[in-house]
């Protein structure tokens, strides 16, 4: 199972995943408390797309008992480090040299623009 690393709550959800009402996608549940839909992240580019789009998500963390982990919900407060950003970008070609040079809010648009999944999910 992977780990989502620096992933800190604004809010943490007293809810359970499995109580949420399920929809169509697998990966997205209905709570009709907060009358919001939670976005399930099983990494971290999940994790990134969820904070870009102000989303209210569910992972999985490890618990005492490794088979059976625990599910935490909530909204995430402080995104990637830039160094994510950077990494994927040049993973897609651009180079690192200019990435570095750049700030936070530079690479947030840039990781935007070029991430295209965004825009069908923004439709759905």
């Amino acid at each position: 199972m992977p780990t989502l690393r620096n992933c800190v709550l604004a809010y943490k959800c007293p809810n359970d995943w499995n109580a949420l009402t399920e929809t169509d996608n697998q990966n997205i549940r209905f709570c009709n408390e907060c009358e919001k839909e939670v976005y399930f992240c099983h990494d971290d580019e999940d994790l990134a797309k969820g904070i870009r789009l102000n989303r209210c998500i569910a992972f999985f963390k490890p618990t005492e008992i490794p088979s059976i982990p625990e599910a935490t919900m909530g909204t995430p407060t402080f995104p990637l480090p830039k160094e994510f950003y950077i990494e994927k970008l040049v993973g897609l070609g651009l180079q690192e040299n200019t990435l570095q040079g750049l700030d936070y809010e530079e690479l947030l648009h840039i990781w935007g623009l070029l991430d295209k999944s965004a825009e069908i999910d923004e439709v759905d």
